[in-house]
């Protein structure tokens, strides 16, 4: 495993840290109640968290059709 697939590997969304939650709402364009809602369905790894914001997003699109 390189340097940079651990780092990657190691790294969590952390809701107690206001400035960490600040990233990631801009990172994944998202507010913080649905940051909050994602990390409490799959857990704090950035990857799955963003795939969980998509899922989601294309539901809301479809529904809208």
């Amino acid at each position: 495993m390189t340097q940079q697939t651990m780092g990657t590997a190691l790294q969590r969304v952390h809701l107690d840290d206001p400035a960490d939650v600040a990233g990631w709402i801009d990172r994944y364009g998202c507010s913080e109640d649905q940051l909050r809602a994602a990390v409490d369905a799959v857990g704090p790894v950035p990857q799955d968290v963003r795939e969980h914001l998509a899922k989601q997003a294309k539901e809301v699109i479809k529904r809208a059709t």
